[in-house]
Order: structure tokens, then C-alpha cells, then sequence
């Protein structure tokens, strides 16, 4: 029964891989049909061609792609960057020694890719301008994969123009300070002018007062000299 099973199975399997022969590629496949005339020549090798054929299926990256998990895209030291600054765009994967590639959501024709022999890259982009804002993301692939990871959480990448800004604060701080001081010259010529006022009142005061005394005075012997 056994026999018959692997007979079938290499049948199948190398009606499925005539294109890579007309190619003259070779695929493991092939390697284990050419394999299994020695197995079956004694029925005791029997199950154990079966284990191998069984093991080389499910280790060949052929029927069981490998699926990479989807990396992680950061941005430092912010994704809001100050324009002519720079700016490092970390991706961080799953595996070590692979491939990783920066792509950047509005511009099909931009990728980076750079190998590294541990877990992350990073990808320093400097001397930013408003055109290098937009939405970045980031994949890996290993050696032996053909196809990238999932790509990564898209991370929205800001620049701004501060340079007006750091013009502005020289023309608001001379601002405030002629309101200031114009505020401290108001003040201090509205005191003068309270204390003149109050001077002249005081003065006022005591002139009528002098002035009645004076005419309280000059009544008496008048009264004296009549009674």
C-alpha cells in the first residue's frame, strides 16, 4: 500500500514541476522521486521513505512559504521634523540578516534597501525638505525568500517651516518691549499729573481757608466797634 502511495505522489509531484525541467532547473522533489527506487527495493525502507519524503515536504519553502511577520517603523528622534533638519527612520524586524526596504506611500519610484546582520535598519534621511513629508513604510525579506514581509504601519512623516517662526520672535520681543515701556512712560506722567493736581488742590484749600480766617478776622473789630 505504501508502494503504491509514493509512486503516485512522485508522479504527481513531477507532473507539477515539467516547466522546471523544460527550464533544466531541478527541485528537491526530484531529488526525493530519484530517491525512492532505493527505499522501495526493500519493504522495510518502506515507512521510512515515507518519514523523509513526508520531512522534505514540509521543510521545502516551495509548498510552505515562509510568512514573515510584519516589522515595526519608527521615527527619531520625531516624525514632526523642523525643514533642513534630519531625521532617522528605524525599521525593526523579526529575523536577523535580512533585507530591509524603506518605500514611501506617494513616490512608487522611491525605495531605499539596506542588509543588516541583526534584527533592524535604520535609514537616516537629512537636510529634509517640504517634499520629503508623506507617509513612509518599511518590509523585509531573508536570503532565502523571494517576497517581502507585510509592510509596516504607514508612518505619516511631518517638516515644517520654522524659520519664520525664529524670525518672528526678535519683532515681538522689540514689540513688546516699546508697549512696555510706553505703558511705564504713561504711567509715570500720569502720577506727576496726579500729584500736580493734588498739589494744586491742596494749595486751593489752604488759600480759602487763609482767605476765610482773613475775613472772619477783619469782621471782628468791626463788630466790636459797632457794639
Amino acid at each position: 500500500m505504501i508502494t503504491e502511495f509514493l509512486s503516485l505522489l512522485c508522479l504527481g509531484l513531477s507532473l507539477g514541476f515539467e516547466d522546471e525541467k523544460k527550464n533544466g532547473e531541478f527541485s528537491c522533489i526530484h531529488l526525493i522521486c530519484s530517491c525512492i527506487p532505493s527505499f522501495l527495493s526493500d519493504p522495510l525502507n518502506s515507512g521510512r521513505a515515507l518519514a523523509v519524503i513526508t520531512w522534505k515536504i514540509q521543510t521545502n519553502s516551495e509548498f510552505f512559504p515562509e510568512t514573515l511577520t510584519k516589522p515595526y517603523l519608527s521615527a527619531l528622534p520625531s516624525p514632526v521634523v523642523e525643514q533642513g533638519r534630519n531625521v532617522t527612520l528605524r525599521c525593526l524586524g523579526h529575523r536577523h540578516n535580512v533585507t530591509f526596504m524603506l518605500g514611501k506611500l506617494q513616490d512608487s519610484g522611491y525605495r531605499q534597501e539596506q542588509r543588516s546582520a541583526g534584527y533592524e535598519a535604520e535609514f537616516l534621511l537629512t537636510h529634509l525638505e517640504p517634499k520629503d513629508a508623506g507617509t513612509y513604510f518599511c518590509a523585509y525579506k531573508t536570503m532565502d525568500s523571494q517576497e517581502w514581509s507585510e509592510e509596516s504601519e504607514h508612518l505619516q512623516l511631518e517638516v515644517t517651516d520654522d524659520r519664520k517662526k525664529r524670525r518672528a520672535p526678535p519683532g515681538g520681543k522689540a514689540t513688546r518691549s516699546t508697549i512696555a515701556a510706553t505703558c511705564s512712560c504713561l504711567s509715570i506722567l500720569l502720577l506727576f499729573l496726579s500729584i500736580f493736581l493734588i498739589n494744586r488742590c491742596t494749595q486751593h484749600d489752604l488759600s480759602h481757608e487763609e482767605s476765610t480766617k482773613r475775613t472772619s478776622h477783619s469782621k471782628l473789630p468791626q463788630q466790636e466797634a459797632m457794639g
